[in-house]
C-alpha cells in the first residue's frame, strides 16, 4: 500500500472518529449523554472536560471507526488504539480549554484539531505504519479539512456552530 493511500485512509478515519460523536449527539439529543468527567470540577472551579465530552461520543467513535479501519486493512488493535488516541487528544484539548476558562464547544483554532490528529498519527508512526513526513502531512491535512468540513456540517444543520 502506498504512503499516499495510507495517508488518505488515515485522514478519512480521523474525520469519521471526530465526526461520529457529533452525529451521535444529533441523532440521540440528550439521551445517553453522560459526561466523561461526571461533572467533576477542579480547584479552578472549571469542569475537568465539560459536559460535551460524553461516553456516548467515545462509543460512537469506536463503533464507526474500528470497523472502517478493519475494512481499510488495519489490525484490530491498531484500529482500537487509533480511535482512543484521537479521543484522548480531543479530551486533552477540552481539558486545556477549561483551564483557559473557555466555554465547552468554544472554538480554539489548532488546539481543537492538532491533538486529536497528532495522538493517533503518532501511534501509527511508532507502529511503523506511517512515516514522519506523511504523519505531518496528515495532521496538517486534518487541520485544514476539519475547519472546512465544520462549516459544511453547520450549513447542513449537523453542527450547531460553524466550527
Amino acid at each position: 500500500m502506498s504512503e499516499i493511500t495510507i495517508a488518505a485512509k488515515v485522514l478519512f478515519l480521523l474525520w469519521v472518529t471526530n465526526g461520529a460523536p457529533i452525529i451521535a449527539a444529533r441523532i440521540f439529543g440528550k439521551r445517553f449523554c453522560q459526561p466523561i468527567d461526571a461533572g467533576l470540577k477542579l480547584t479552578d472551579h472549571q469542569p475537568l472536560f465539560g459536559s460535551s465530552k460524553t461516553w456516548r461520543g467515545i462509543i460512537a467513535a469506536l463503533i464507526c471507526t474500528v470497523p472502517l479501519a478493519l475494512a481499510f486493512g488495519f489490525h484490530l488493535v491498531i484500529a482500537f488504539y487509533f480511535t482512543l488516541a484521537s479521543m484522548a487528544g480531543d479530551l486533552l484539548s477540552s481539558f486545556i480549554k477549561r483551564r483557559m476558562k473557555l466555554a465547552p464547544s468554544r472554538r480554539a483554532l489548532f488546539l481543537d484539531q492538532i491533538p486529536e490528529a497528532l495522538f493517533p498519527v503518532f501511534a501509527l508512526i511508532m507502529s511503523d505504519l506511517v512515516d514522519w513526513k506523511s504523519g505531518v502531512l496528515i495532521v496538517i491535512g486534518f487541520v485544514i479539512t476539519d475547519i472546512l468540513l465544520s462549516r459544511l456540517l453547520y450549513r447542513w444543520h449537523i453542527r450547531k456552530r460553524p466550527y
